[in-house]
C-alpha cells in the first residue's frame, strides 16, 4: 500500500477505505516493513477494497467521494535537470 495512504493519529495507524455508495470508512491497520514507497499492512482489508491514497488528511468517516484509480507514476518527482537532456 502506498505510504501516503496510511495516516497516524494518536498512536493508531489508519487507512480510509471506499465502500458501498462511495462512502469512506476509516479502519485501523498494522504496518509492517517498507518496500520502496510502499508499506506492508495487515488489518480488516478484503481483496478489491479501494483505499484512499490522495487527500487522506481531508477525508472523514462517512464522507462521500468520487474515487479514481491511483497512478503512482503521476506522483513521482521529476528527475534533476528537468529530463530534457540539456
Amino acid at each position: 500500500m502506498p505510504q501516503r495512504a496510511v495516516a497516524e493519529l494518536q498512536g493508531r495507524t489508519l487507512i480510509a477505505v471506499v465502500g458501498a455508495n462511495h462512502k469512506v470508512g476509516i479502519r485501523p491497520v498494522t504496518t509492517g516493513e517498507t518496500v520502496g514507497e510502499m508499506w506492508v499492512v495487515s488489518g480488516p482489508l478484503q481483496p478489491g477494497d479501494q483505499v484512499v491514497a490522495e487527500g487522506i488528511q481531508k477525508v472523514r468517516d462517512g464522507l462521500t467521494v468520487s474515487p479514481v484509480p491511483f497512478d503512482p507514476a503521476a506522483t513521482q518527482k521529476p528527475a534533476a535537470g528537468g529530463g530534457d537532456g540539456k
